[in-house]
């Protein structure tokens, strides 16, 4: 997590922390400095050619000091943690998004090589069905690491010591339940007392289920569709209500419209998901910074 060091931030350190910050900002001057004001450091940081961030490990919950280039932006392109080298779940996500985005570019481009070669087209057939499937099981498996690992830090940092660390306790208690979306939800509404139900309608919420039903007969039947997935009614409702008819022993055919349809409504839940996160660690980031040695 990165919070932008401004005059807000800098009203909420205590002298210590403050003091420190100002030495580090002029590089620890071998000559003693007056301490400036916030005021006069506010001044100082718009001529910075730097922005400064605090930052916070929701995994090791280790806080520190980043100072960036002003056109770099962290939260776009962030730096694995220095104690325990893990990211952020919520750009570990975003970074599948864009590499589902980069999948389905490159798809685009093989088509139109030779757009009048008929045994082209029907190798790039071929291609994108690859391609798209890759892309669904990238965005399932992003969604569900990004949900277990959301909770895990959610319920290390509610529910624990701040000297104490379960993280890796909690992930072994839910290592193989988050691969359903049905449970992933009960979990966030029982333990953390979010409603997925509440942010995303049951539509939005059932392309995601239908997504992880898909991701499941692709990596455990090469994307046909078995007795299993045709005897849950759940999939047939929601293939009906998309126009869609399949049989046990068909092929299912992902389109671009799939892809773009899981993506909206996976963006939807992490958006209001991020809103939660960032409001429980946006203050513990800070406190713990404030304490820490």
């Amino acid at each position: 997590m990165y919070i932008r060091i401004d005059k807000t931030i800098m009203e909420q350190f205590p002298k210590k922390t403050y003091d420190e910050f100002v030495m580090n900002f002029f590089e620890y001057p071998d000559e003693p400095i007056k301490i400036p004001s916030i005021e006069e450091m506010v001044s100082a940081l718009k001529t910075s050619p730097d922005n400064y961030y605090i930052t916070y490990c929701a995994y090791c919950k280790t806080p520190g000091l980043l100072q960036a280039p002003k056109k770099r932006n962290p939260k776009e392109d962030p730096s694995p943690c220095g104690m325990c080298g893990e990211i952020d779940p919520i750009y570990k996500l975003f970074s599948t998004l864009n590499k589902v985005k980069l999948f389905c570019d490159i798809s685009n481009e093989i088509k139109n090589l030779h757009p009048d070669n008929c045994a082209w087209l029907m190798h790039s057939r071929d291609i994108e069905r690859i391609l798209f499937g890759q892309c669904v099981i990238s965005i399932a498996t992003g969604c569900e690491i990004f949900f277990k690992e959301v909770y895990c830090v959610f319920m290390n940092e509610i529910f624990v010591r701040p000297d104490k660390d379960l993280y890796d306790y909690f992930k072994k208690r839910v290592e193989n339940r988050f691969v359903n979306y049905g449970k992933i939800s009960d979990d966030y509404k029982d333990a953390l007392g979010i409603d997925l139900k509440k942010i995303i309608n049951s539509n939005n919420s059932d392309v995601l289920y239908l997504m992880f039903q898909i991701r499941h007969i692709l990596v455990h039947n090469n994307g046909i569709i078995d007795k299993k997935f045709i005897e849950n009614n759940k999939n047939i409702k929601i293939l009906k209500e998309r126009g869609l008819s399949y049989s046990k022993g068909d092929r299912y055919i992902i389109s671009i419209d799939d892809l773009k349809e899981f993506e909206m409504n996976l963006m939807k839940l992490i958006t209001n998901i991020q809103s939660e996160y960032h409001k429980i660690f946006l203050n513990v980031a800070i406190e713990r910074y404030n304490q820490h040695p």
